[in-house]
């Protein structure tokens, strides 16, 4: 657990985003399970790197590793799928794409869903953004959104 607490540490500083927030997206997104992966809507918890990388080979929608990053971007930049089960090299993309939202939305709940949708789909504010903001400040202070 140090190591994915570091890693999301040296990505907060790397990027320039809140380390809460990295935190609380990490949780949400894989309950800060390196080898998380979820392929079209169905969320899988392996025990190791090998067996996770098995689960995508084929795949060609899906989420992987710490911060769940989705295939997507894993295209877009032309991610090494080998790395994305190391919580450094996850972390540090989610920061990325975090940081590239927040360019956007500035530092908002849009952000938070640019994030976790797309920033075609990030209109509106969902149960994702209430999830993240009340690992943050509380579910008392994030009902009202």
């Amino acid at each position: 657990m140090n190591e994915i607490l570091l890693a999301l540490w040296f990505a907060s500083i790397q990027y320039g985003v809140s380390y809460e927030l990295l935190y609380a997206i990490a949780k949400v997104e894989s309950g800060l399970n390196p080898y998380a992966i979820n392929i079209n809507g169905k969320g899988y918890y392996p025990e190791s790197k090998e067996f996770a990388l098995r689960l995508i080979e084929n795949a060609e929608n899906y989420d992987a590793g710490l911060m769940q990053i989705n295939s997507f971007w894993i295209e877009k930049y032309d991610l090494e799928r080998e790395k994305l089960f190391d919580p450094y090299y996850n972390a540090m993309w989610g920061a990325y794409i975090l940081r590239y939202c927040q360019s956007i939305f500035g530092n908002t709940w849009k952000a938070v869903e640019c994030y976790h949708r797309g920033e075609m789909r990030a209109n509106r504010i969902s149960n994702y953004s209430r999830r993240v903001c009340s690992i943050i400040y509380g579910k008392e202070l994030c009902f009202t959104f």
